[in-house]
């Protein structure tokens, strides 16, 4: 099965070092979906998260510099239970959200629109664009805008590195993430 040009049945045993929630994948009306289910294996994909880069596991997804505002940047930052790393997937229109339900709700965002290597990945209004549309690969990458991954430039480990789309490679550490669910 392939979804962006990647295959999504290959199984990938470096997948279980990082995974902290397991994805599983249905077909529906012909299109894959790739949903994060719980440790029961159950679930819909949907939820709140905090995201963890395989390069570093302390250190997460994380807006930049606190910020609630359009154009607010991704970056990773050292794990620490805040709001600034709380991810809500949306599987059924392919959204990642953040301030979720509060004045401040904004949308994980191709912030060029043009999905190429290098685009800066942050946060912009939510308008289900498809520089908004993100899936979670059954290798543990976040894929979004032509296919791209979010993916840590030049596989840098140090706090505030901000985060990129880059073409998908299928093994760098810099695209594979890892999943906590935050209750």
């Amino acid at each position: 099965m392939l979804f962006h040009g990647k295959d999504l049945n290959t199984y990938d045993p470096w997948l279980r070092n990082i995974y902290l929630a397991p994805v599983e994948i249905e077909t529906r009306n012909g299109h894959p979906e790739v949903y994060i289910v719980d440790g029961n294996g159950s679930g819909t994909g949907g939820g709140r998260y905090s995201i963890q880069t395989a390069l570093s596991p302390e250190l997460c997804v994380d807006a930049a510099g606190s910020g609630t505002t359009s154009g607010t940047r991704m970056q990773l930052y050292g794990c620490n239970n805040t709001q600034y790393q709380d991810l809500y997937f949306h599987p059924e229109n392919g959204t990642v959200r953040m301030y979720e339900g509060t004045p401040d709700e904004l949308c994980l965002t191709d912030l060029t629109g043009e999905g190429q290597d290098g685009d800066a990945v942050g946060l912009s209004a939510c308008k289900g664009g498809p520089e908004q549309q993100w899936f979670v690969s059954k290798h543990g990458e976040i894929v979004g805008f032509h296919g791209q991954c979010l993916d840590v430039p030049g596989g840098n480990r140090q706090s505030r590195q901000s985060v990129q789309l880059w073409e998908c490679n299928g093994w760098a550490p810099a695209q594979k993430w890892g999943f906590t669910v935050r209750r």
